[in-house]
């Protein structure tokens, strides 16, 4: 749509046709499914030689598909929202982000995240996150703001959006660092640096999908578990009640305060 605020594409491996099918399925759920278009991903386990020593093939792969996706052309008067296959959509991604394009706010980041995943450790960052949670909550009406992401580290590059007037930028700090890092991390010190400017929508108004397993680090690990556990917590719309089966963390401590419970458990499983 040539008058939508934003564009966007979905990175998605020629092999996972489930990941693309779920994408598609929430995209088009939402209304917004004839904004977007498939990008291939890198598979980073057929580059041979151009991968670096160290580095596994997913996570080659992956920083492969955002640098290659951000050097295509595209259009410099609207955001472009890059999305990976295993991601998931609030209901209120649409009108939230609609707003915010409509109201100017967004003009002066470069990137504009809709989730991260804080470190499951981070006590403080968790403690003031759930802190904001409750003050957007109260009253029983989510109301969004922005988290500046120079105040603490996480991983994830999920679902951002990138400023037309940044594009150049961004892809050149993606292909020009040495040596190559995972996408996320080159990002966050980025802007740590104050190279980029970023911040995130919160709460978070996307996640990641719990039924997909990661076809970056190929399999599903405790602490990729305590992430993803760690984000959903934070997601607009996420359901307390169906939470630890899906993450597989049942807190020890019931206060009355599902989120904190959560939270207080999955730090202590890392922290062990």
């Amino acid at each position: 749509m040539s008058d939508a605020p934003w564009h966007g594409y979905f990175i998605n491996l020629e092999r996972s046709q489930d990941r693309r099918a779920s994408i598609e399925s929430a995209l088009f759920r939402a209304g917004i499914g004839d904004r977007y278009q498939r990008f291939e991903a890198v598979d980073g386990s057929l580059t041979g030689s151009e991968r670096p020593a160290g580095m596994l093939p997913g996570v080659w792969g992956c920083l492969r598909s955002h640098t290659e996706l951000l050097s295509l052309a595209h259009p410099r008067d609207r955001f472009l929202h890059v999305l990976e296959d295993d991601a998931t959509l609030s209901r209120h991604f649409v009108p939230v982000m609609e707003q915010l394009f409509a109201s100017g706010v967004l003009r002066p980041f470069d990137l504009v995240f809709t989730d991260v995943a804080p470190y499951p450790n981070d006590a403080a960052t968790q403690g003031k996150l759930n802190e904001a949670y409750d003050a957007a909550s109260a009253g029983g009406d989510l109301r969004f703001g922005l988290l500046d992401l120079r105040l603490f580290p996480f991983v994830g590059a999920t679902s951002y959006f990138v400023n037309p007037q940044s594009l150049d930028k961004v892809k050149a700090l993606l292909r020009n660092t040495t040596p190559p890092l995972p996408v996320d991390t080159l990002y966050l010190r980025m802007i740590h640096l104050g190279q980029l400017r970023a911040v995130c929508l919160f709460p978070f108004a996307t996640t990641t999908d719990p039924r997909l397993v990661s076809t970056i680090n190929g399999g599903q690990t405790l602490l990729a578990s305590a992430f993803d556990a760690v984000r959903y917590i934070f997601y607009a719309d996420a359901d307390m009640a169906a939470v630890e089966p899906m993450f597989g963390f049942r807190p020890k401590l019931r206060t009355g305060d599902a989120r904190l419970d959560l939270l207080t458990e999955v730090q202590r499983v890392v922290t062990r």
